[in-house]
């Protein structure tokens, strides 16, 4: 099989042919180009000077072989993707005992399916009518330009492209089939649906209250002294004489109990750390300590592990939404509105992660190190958790964030 690096040289490009334009950027391939008027002006300066005509031929040819080695490197990026999917997709057959005879579009599907349970828990539970459609943004999900006014639709189709693998067939669905926005919208869901689930099971021990607060439906949550100490919830009366209650938007639940309302402390609950293992590994581990016989292990099929093969990396957005599950399933709420908001408290649910993701953001430009947190970087304190690579290797859970240049 050739090698796609040959080490066979390429012909070297005649200076007179490229001054007159007759070699440029080639229709088929990526190459190079170089203004003419550069060419000729460079030509010009060494007539008559043969070491530096041969020069600049060696200096044309590498630049072109760069170019080209640069094109081919993209494909066999794309290429190297494919194959770690594949690649992936077989694991998982042979680890249930199967062979998969899906076709490409029924496979499709189901990734699109897995990686929309994943982007719900890592970015967002809301993903706009606008997000999808899109061409990959030229910003990256976790840059700060996802921050501006007029990127905020684009920030989501970030978080969507950073989430599926990065390959043609993918950047097609996304942009072209209606099919991709409805089986992930719908995935999105589920995956909401079973991380409450499993929280509601667990509600009881996660909290050291009765169980069946958290497993009966309709439970008055609202007047039970401790979940109304752990939101915050304090009241008011309308105009109509009407006592109704108040959700904080960082209730104490999101703090260290010995440091409640600091907001240099948010989302450092211990709490919070419980609950995400709980959601990433599964109930046994809500009581997991470090040194001791359980382990943790992550299985490259389970529900969050990307498609691709890649390992597992925090966000902000993880964050976000283990505080905002944590809070809802405190409330009386039973279940999102059609835009997010609580059923019972009115709260609305899905606004509160792109602001406790921008609050993140804020406190990383504050002017105290100590703010860039420990909030940021908390996920990191999750246990000290290890996500088992494709190979066997264990790599520690890491925060993605870029880091950003803080204001003078």
């Amino acid at each position: 099989m050739s090698s796609r690096h040959s080490n066979s040289r390429r012909p070297s490009p005649n200076p007179a042919a490229i001054s007159s334009g007759a070699v440029s950027k080639s229709t088929s391939t990526p190459a190079w180009h170089v203004p003419s008027a550069n060419i000729d002006r460079a030509l010009a300066a060494v007539a008559g000077n043969p070491l530096a005509q041969q020069y600049l031929t060696a200096l044309l040819e590498a630049q072109s072989d760069n170019a080209q080695l640069k094109a081919e490197n993209v494909t066999l990026i794309r290429e190297n993707a494919e194959l770690r999917l594949q690649t992936t997709r077989n694991r998982r057959g042979k680890g249930r005992g199967k062979v998969s005879n899906l076709t490409p579009d029924e496979q499709l599907a189901v990734d699109i399916s897995r990686i929309a349970k994943y982007a719900q828990l890592f970015y967002g539970p809301y993903f706009p009518n606008g997000t999808f459609g899109s061409p990959k943004p030229s910003f990256a999900y976790n840059d700060v330009d996802r921050y501006l006014p007029e990127n905020l639709l684009l920030a989501s189709a970030a978080d969507i492209y950073h989430a599926i693998p990065n390959t043609p067939s993918y950047h097609d669905a996304i942009q072209n089939s209606d099919k991709f926005k409805e089986r992930f919208l719908k995935g999105v869901g589920d995956g909401i649906s079973n991380a409450l689930d499993r929280f509601r099971r667990m509600g009881g021990q996660v909290f050291g209250i009765p169980g069946n607060i958290f497993t009966t439906t309709h439970y008055p949550r609202a007047t039970v002294p401790e979940i109304r100490q752990l939101l915050g919830i304090t009241q008011a009366t309308n105009t109509s004489g009407k006592v109704y209650d108040i959700y904080p938007e960082f209730p104490p639940v999101l703090f260290p109990t010995d440091r409640p309302g600091d907001m240099r402390h948010v989302f450092l609950n211990p709490l919070l750390f419980k609950v995400a293992r709980m959601i990433l590994y599964g109930d046994t581990y809500l009581f997991w300590t470090p040194g001791g016989k359980q382990h943790l292990t992550f299985r490259s099929n389970g529900t969050y592990a990307h498609n691709d093969g890649r390992n597992i990396e925090a966000t902000d957005g993880f964050i976000a939404s283990i505080a905002m599950l944590t809070c809802f399933i405190l409330s009386p709420d039973s279940e999102f509105g059609s835009k997010g908001n609580g059923n019972i408290s009115g709260v609305d649910w899905f606004a509160q992660p792109p602001v406790a993701v921008n609050l993140i953001y804020q406190l990383a430009q504050g002017k105290s190190q100590q703010q860039v947190l420990t909030c940021a970087t908390s996920i990191m304190v999750i246990a000290q958790c290890h996500f088992p690579a494709a190979s066997g290797k264990q790599l520690s859970l890491k925060n993605s964030r870029k880091k950003v240049a803080r204001p003078a």
